[in-house]
């Protein structure tokens, strides 16, 4: 079903290293984006950087101005390119503080963020180097934050709430496509570009699969058996069990929180406390029971609560595949 939002149109159909590797609880309104549509053959991308520097990348290329995040493999800072004055966000991981295994997560990050680029709804890579104490990815910079720095003022419209929820499965189904789970889908990790629309972002926890072999199709299957992930946000799949598999339905739980989040401004199976262990904040998902505020002032419809309870299934195996969730009432109104 391809449908028409009033930003835009969303198609939610089933169809479907040193060396310089330059690609050329109130309500918050956010603004109208005004673009054209997008859809999942848009090529809506800005150049690629200019540099009149030849030859390898070097971290003294760039200015540092500011860290925008710090995560568990490293640290995200704004910087300024010194040829052409441009801003990039620059990813930092110091070497001694990764274990052998990581290198190969590290090294998995690039990799995935190469099969994803050109598609305007995931960050762009635009560079990797290093030097003898560090591992530097250079990204495209989105100044306009993160869906998280908007939910920290509130839950969003319903209207913006199911906007971005429309893109957020829109873009998962394209990971789905691709063959890549991401591990950590959250608010923060939901970028905004400059036209108002999502951008997936951070692939430090993500695992992408190669096709299986046509002599062993039986032998490769899309799971992986990291626990990682932000607790409040993590499928129980992910962490019940020391590596257990998991696969797509864990990023639809993320998704399903996230969800729940921008409708209600508040996290599902709370409250919860940031002084709580990680794992006692894991165990509230599965021994509390999914319900929504009762608020006068906060409306979420009988659509959207069916949807989250779906997404939000304990048993990865009940909860809706990305095409299933496309048909689902919630959207039809798009």
């Amino acid at each position: 079903m391809a449908s028409t939002h009033t930003f835009h149109t969303i198609d939610l159909s089933d169809g479907k290293t040193s060396q310089r590797t330059l690609q050329t609880v109130s309500t918050v309104t956010l603004p109208v984006p005004a673009s054209p549509a997008l859809s999942r053959t848009s090529t809506l991308v800005d150049d690629g950087p200019e540099t009149s520097k030849q030859g390898a990348l070097s971290v003294s290329d760039f200015e540092g101005i500011k860290i925008l995040g710090r995560g568990a493999q490293g640290v995200v800072t704004l910087v300024k390119d010194r040829y052409t004055g441009r801003s990039h966000a620059l990813k930092v991981t110091k070497a001694a503080k990764l274990k052998p295994k990581s290198y190969l997560h590290l090294f998995e990050e690039q990799t995935t963020l190469k099969r994803l680029a050109g598609i305007p709804w995931f960050v762009e890579l635009q560079g990797s180097f290093y030097d003898s104490a560090h591992f530097f990815l250079l990204m495209k910079y989105y100044p306009n934050g993160s869906l998280g720095s908007f939910l920290g003022r509130g839950r969003l419209s319903p209207v913006d709430a199911r906007r971005f929820a429309a893109e957020l499965i829109f873009a998962l189904g394209l990971l789905r496509e691709k063959r890549v789970v991401h591990g950590d889908i959250k608010p923060d990790n939901l970028l905004l570009d400059n036209r108002g629309h999502l951008v997936v972002a951070d692939f430090g926890m993500a695992r992408s699969f190669n096709e299986p072999s046509p002599l062993a199709p039986w032998k490769e299957a899309d799971a992986t058996c990291r626990g990682v992930g932000t607790p409040v946000y993590m499928a129980p799949e992910v962490w019940r069990k020391p590596n257990a598999p998991q696969s797509y339905p864990a990023d639809v739980w993320s998704a399903g929180v996230t969800i729940y989040e921008m409708l209600t401004g508040r996290l599902p199976f709370g409250p919860h406390s940031k002084y709580l262990p990680a794992l006692e904040t894991c165990f509230a998902t599965i021994r509390k029971p999914l319900t929504f505020p009762d608020d006068l002032d906060i409306d979420v419809d009988d659509d959207a609560r069916d949807l989250v309870h779906k997404m939000l299934q304990v048993d990865a195996s009940k909860r809706p595949s990305i095409a299933a969730i496309k048909k689902h009432p919630y959207f039809m109104s798009m």
